[in-house]
């Protein structure tokens, strides 16, 4: 048991955290294992472990509600490495949950499609209409981060000091 929590607490947990808070995310990783290890006696082992314990992530992670993503401001944008992680994870947690699972196992997990299908219960093709989709939406909604900041005005020096 030792053995599996030390080669996977760090993978499943950091899927977690792109779409929620550490510790949201501590405990999704926690309720995976969880399963897992109740569960253990009625592993099927015609299946990979792989493909048990990303189905696990998929199942925990599709249980999590959406998420509205925050209006905010692009000066506190610019400043604060917070405020991006926040509406980076906010945007993850937005996605509908097939589309965040595509998104998560591919793109964070960085599983081949062939798994990310089989533990997500769906096809390869249909792994890479969610993943376009989750794409198009986290585009619009991290369109902050990309845009240009507006910049301030130049004020002369001699203007800034009271006369």
């Amino acid at each position: 048991m030792q053995r599996i929590l030390s080669r996977w607490r760090g993978r499943v947990f950091s899927v977690f955290d792109r779409s929620r808070d550490p510790a949201d995310a501590a405990g999704a990783a926690a309720a995976v294992f969880e399963t897992l290890f109740r569960t253990a006696s009625t592993f099927d082992p015609t299946t990979s472990f792989e493909e048990r314990i990303w189905s696990l992530v998929v199942r925990e992670s599709e249980r999590a509600p959406r998420a509205d993503v925050p209006a905010i401001p692009p000066a506190r944008l610019k400043e604060s490495t917070a405020a991006r992680a926040a509406l980076t994870r906010a945007a993850v947690a937005a996605l509908p949950p097939g589309e965040r699972s595509a998104f998560l196992l591919t793109r964070v997990a960085r599983l081949p499609l062939p798994l990310a299908a089989v533990s997500c219960g769906t096809s390869e093709v249909e792994i890479c209409r969610r993943l376009v989709r989750a794409l198009t939406a986290l585009a619009e909604s991290l369109a902050p981060l990309f845009r240009p900041h507006p910049k301030e005005p130049d004020v002369p020096r001699d203007a800034a000091e009271p006369a």
